[in-house]
């Protein structure tokens, strides 16, 4: 016979007054018919911690993660405590994101989980990838679920991200030139790292200057950046005094 959700309730409040560790609890109900979201439930209505609920869940031996999170989520359990009991269950954080994105969660509340359990900056963003979420939606969603952005810049660096890109995609996210620009310098990551990637990449030196103003880099960063990046003198002098630079500033720039 099928045990009810008030049923799986009192059958908890006994399990708990009589010490009842929570993986056998889990056994019980579920041998007693519970399903795995109203034992859930019940265990959690009884008093049992988040940890001992994610042993409980084992019981039911769902393999598969996204069925978790739903049983967890129709527990009625909050979104942080959903993700405590599925960390505590050892999911992988490029598991778990896809999973709570297939239950129609939005990327900043699920972000705001995460960073809730001390989640990695790095791990967030691997979860958010492998969900598909857009790289300036991740980014935005990880400024306003508490991550700071020498973080998020640090972060995408470790997951093998240019700076070219992580430029870009700040700036796709709302973020202005100088919350860009300190971000990247706060993350290790400057104009030059930038230049000599575009000119890896067959980009001419005119156009890396136009990037890295329109990153928000200035004329004495600029041309360090040239030179990083290998261009001479000569055109330096050209591009910085095309880049707004008078004689004055381009000649004590070069000396």
């Amino acid at each position: 016979p099928q045990l009810d959700r008030e049923g799986a309730r009192r059958r908890a409040l006994v399990l708990k007054h009589n010490k009842t560790d929570a993986e056998r609890a889990g056994r019980e109900l579920n041998q007693a018919g519970a399903s795995a979201t109203d034992a859930i439930y019940a265990l959690h209505d009884a008093g049992y911690s988040l940890p001992e609920l994610a042993k409980a869940l084992d019981a039911y031996a769902i393999a598969d993660y996204p069925t978790a999170a739903a049983a967890l989520l129709h527990a009625d359990l909050s979104l942080d405590d959903l993700v405590t009991v599925m960390l505590a269950r050892r999911t992988p954080i490029t598991e778990l994101v896809p999973a709570l994105t297939k239950l129609d969660m939005r990327a900043g509340t699920i972000v705001e989980a995460l960073n809730h359990d001390k989640v990695d900056a790095v791990d967030c963003v691997r979860g958010l990838e492998k969900a598909g979420v857009e790289a300036a939606t991740s980014v935005t969603a990880m400024r306003t679920g508490g991550y700071a952005d020498a973080d998020i810049a640090k972060a995408l660096t470790d997951t093998q991200h240019s700076t070219t890109y992580i430029a870009t995609t700040f700036k796709q996210s709302g973020m202005g030139p100088k919350s860009v620009v300190q971000a990247l310098t706060a993350a290790k990551l400057h104009a030059g790292d930038m230049a000599k990637e575009l000119h890896g990449a067959g980009t001419s030196f005119e156009k890396i200057v136009t990037t890295l103003q329109a990153t928000g880099y200035q004329v004495p960063s600029i041309a360090h950046a040239l030179k990083y990046a290998g261009a001479d003198a000569t055109t330096r002098a050209v591009l910085l005094k095309r880049a707004g630079a008078d004689t004055k500033t381009v000649i004590a720039i070069l000396l």
